[in-house]
């Protein structure tokens, strides 16, 4: 409960505005439809399969509350991936959509932007398809496939069981839950100046990288924010800035996370003048 009183007291110091309490009240509206759901709902066994909410002109197909919640609060209530100065119809790619949070967070930003996003599950990506149609966010082309340095196929491994998690990943053995997907390499995407890149593919980001650096379709990007995982890559997180700094990259800020997400770091980068 602290957790929340914290945020609640946080928006209203920082964010005392219009578009701030429509925030809140979505965020406070999500909680007590995860009470009565948990409590009454699941007890009842009224409750099954697919879920749906509404909040800020949106409504969103999820698979369970806690992960709503939680990506509530990363995308719309902490805004971790709110950056300045991009153009109306800027080409936004977006790397580990999962259910399409951060694509409605950029779609209400940017209303008229371009975006292309990736989800590798094949159940999330049923349900990231599904709100970008429900929302009828036509500039946005969806693809079901997990981005690496290389093409084919590959195992996605996760560490709990059911649909929706946030933490599959290509990395071996990281979890027990395995399915087969499709894997691309990012560079073959970029064919056009990317105004933002977002990076969130649990341990894919050294690779991602790696390719884009490699075959120089890194030039192409403007602005980049991108979520590190120490755990999951072999490298530590200033051998990635560093070469981000190589490639002409300037480290914009860098964001804490919560006491669950401690050990990850999420950065953002702009590319430097002249460069």
């Amino acid at each position: 409960m602290m957790h929340y009183l914290t945020i609640f007291f946080l928006i209203l110091r920082r964010f005392y505005k219009k578009d701030s309490i429509r925030v809140l009240k979505g965020y406070f509206r999500l909680l007590i439809h995860s009470v009565w759901h948990h409590k009454i709902q699941l007890r009842r066994g009224t409750s099954s399969g697919t879920l749906t909410e509404k909040f800020l002109g949106f409504e969103v197909y999820f698979f369970d509350y806690g992960t709503l919640i939680n990506q509530y609060e990363e995308i719309f209530v902490r805004e971790v991936y709110r950056t300045t100065r991009l153009k109306p119809d800027a080409l936004i790619v977006d790397c580990g959509s999962n259910i399409g949070l951060s694509v409605l967070y950029f779609h209400r930003r940017y209303p008229h932007a371009r975006m292309i996003a990736f989800e590798p599950d094949r159940a999330v990506f049923d349900l990231l398809k599904g709100n970008i149609e429900k929302n009828t966010i036509s500039n946005c082309v969806v693809y079901q496939t997990a981005l690496a340095d290389y093409s084919g196929n590959g195992k996605l491994f996760s560490p709990t069981y059911g649909k929706g998690s946030l933490n599959s990943s290509l990395v071996k053995n990281y979890g027990a839950q395995v399915t087969e997907v499709p894997v691309s390499r990012l560079s073959d995407f970029i064919h056009c100046e990317v105004d933002l890149l977002k990076i969130d593919t649990e341990g894919s980001e050294a690779a991602i990288l790696n390719d884009l650096i490699q075959t120089h379709a890194i030039r192409k990007v403007h602005r980049l924010v991108i979520e590190f995982h120490p755990g999951l890559v072999e490298d530590s997180v200033s051998v990635y800035a560093g070469k981000l700094e190589q490639a002409g990259f300037l480290l914009q800020k860098r964001l804490p996370q919560p006491k669950s997400q401690q050990r990850n770091v999420l950065m953002h980068f702009r590319r430097r003048l002249n460069s």
